[in-house]
């Protein structure tokens, strides 16, 4: 099923802000920008409409300036991009932790099957 897409007007209707404040935003926040389509069209992805609705919350009901949202932003990414290599460690050491006590890795094929 292909992901849904989305019109300048519709995500415009849906945030409550105007066609010309999001085409201010994708200039100012690469995560906001739209794709177009072969025609020039301008359609949204989910993703860009999450990162826009949080540059909305950051900009109207948190009061940042765009350069206090940009600095969010990129904080936000970069605190989920480390969550994301602790879990990834956590699993590593799972894993080791299994080899030692003598538990062969997931997916791993076992070493007492049936011969012939």
């Amino acid at each position: 099923m292909a992901a849904r897409r989305y019109r300048i007007g519709e995500v415009a209707a849906l945030l409550g802000v105007r066609t010309s404040t999001l085409r201010f935003w994708e200039t100012e926040f690469p995560e906001a920008r739209a794709q177009r389509t072969a025609s020039g069209q301008r359609y949204y992805t989910e993703e860009a409409v999450a990162a826009l609705r949080r540059i909305k919350d950051l900009v109207h009901r948190e009061g940042l300036t765009l350069a206090g949202a940009r600095r969010r932003l990129r904080q936000e990414g970069s605190a989920e991009a480390e969550a994301g290599l602790v879990q990834e460690l956590a699993r590593d050491l799972e894993a080791l932790y299994g080899l030692l006590a003598g538990r062969p890795p997931a997916g791993a094929p076992s070493q007492g099957g049936s011969h012939g």
